[in-house]
């Protein structure tokens, strides 16, 4: 566990009744008393996930999605951009330019995703002090990327505190050991 690093994925649980619940499960190495641990904490995604839900169901209806939803040629030229797009950005004190959704990485991502079975990807970018979750993915219709963006500013301070607070833990657990 010594110099692991903090590890966060999704998985799917079942609660006593056998009723499934989706959770996100972060796994932080510690060192604690001179053993290895593993700080295993399980957030019941339950509502984010009927959002998410919701939300796809919203984007059937792109110009009522509440999320940034931008649609984009392979040469970066916004095909189209739901009003949410241009409104988080205005409420952040940003300009009401969509294209700044696009992730850097956009012309390696294109490459990548045309060329994969299930073409969806995700990145996250900044927006003045927002963090987007995103996802992309080609419309061979349409011949465009779609991206549907999620603000995950709050998730991402909240892993960094849960981070800092255990590189602390760590090293009072060093000094604790030390001073035994």
């Amino acid at each position: 566990l010594a110099g692991g690093s903090v590890q966060t994925f999704n998985w799917a649980f079942c609660k006593r009744d056998g009723s499934p619940f989706s959770a996100r499960v972060t796994l932080i190495p510690a060192d604690i008393g001179g053993e290895g641990l593993l700080i295993t904490i399980i957030h019941d995604t339950t509502a984010e996930t009927a959002e998410m839900q919701e939300s796809r169901h919203l984007s059937r209806f792109l110009d009522l999605d509440p999320d940034p939803v931008i649609e984009v040629y392979r040469n970066r030229e916004i095909a189209y951009a739901n009003p949410s797009s241009r409104s988080v950005l205005r409420s952040l004190g940003l300009p009401a330019d969509p294209a700044a959704f696009i992730p850097d990485d956009f012309e390696t991502l294109v490459i990548a995703i045309q060329s994969e079975t299930t073409p969806v990807f995700y990145r996250e970018i900044r927006a003045g002090t927002a963090i987007f979750g995103e996802r992309l993915s080609f419309d061979p219709d349409q011949h465009t990327i779609r991206i549907t963006a999620h603000d995950i500013t709050n998730q991402v301070y909240e892993r960094s505190a849960l981070e800092i607070a255990t590189r602390k833990l760590n090293t009072l657990s060093g000094i604790t050991r030390h001073d035994i």
